[in-house]
This record gives structure tokens, sequence and C-alpha cells, in this order.
């Protein structure tokens, strides 16, 4: 499969920059969850008083 950013550098990209983006095509696939996820951590940090709606 080609890169999101083929086509735009001229420089080969790094290993370290490869296994970060790995992932991508899981994430792609699991976005709603993992945004719900966030907002269900959000409100339960504000319900305990961390975070304020301010």
């Amino acid at each position: 499969m080609a890169k999101l950013w083929s086509g735009r550098f001229n420089k080969v990209s790094s290993s370290l920059l490869d296994q970060f983006n790995a992932s991508i095509m899981f994430d792609k696939e699991l976005y709603k969850e993992d945004i719900e996820g966030s907002i269900s951590h959000a409100k339960m940090l504000f319900n305990q008083g961390i975070l304020s709606d301010v």
C-alpha cells in the first residue's frame, strides 16, 4: 500500500515514522470508538472534579 505522504517528499522516511504509522489501517476502522472513549474519559474526569467546563 502507498504511504499517505508518498510523492510529497524527496527523502526516504525514517523507520521510526513507519513504526509510528503502522497502525493507521486499524485507526481508520476504530476512530469512532476511540472518540467515544475519549469523550467518556473526559466526562469521568469532569465528574471527579479534575476537569472544569471553562
